[in-house]
């Protein structure tokens, strides 16, 4: 765990979506997803629920 998986994780959870916090990054979303992927697996749970909703 580092200070930029953190970051990321924070910026998700503001934002609720991983789109919206990558761009607020400015980094791809597949970034932010590999961060708050290794988060999970480095606490072993889920940590932020995924939706496949298209929702602004």
């Amino acid at each position: 765990m580092d200070f930029k998986q953190l970051r990321v994780f924070s910026a998700v959870a503001e934002d609720l979506h991983f789109g919206r916090a990558a761009r607020h990054l400015g980094v791809s979303q597949s970034t932010v997803s590999d961060q708050v992927r290794s988060l999970e697996t480095h606490f072993g749970t889920e940590l932020l629920p995924r939706t496949s909703c298209q929702c602004n």
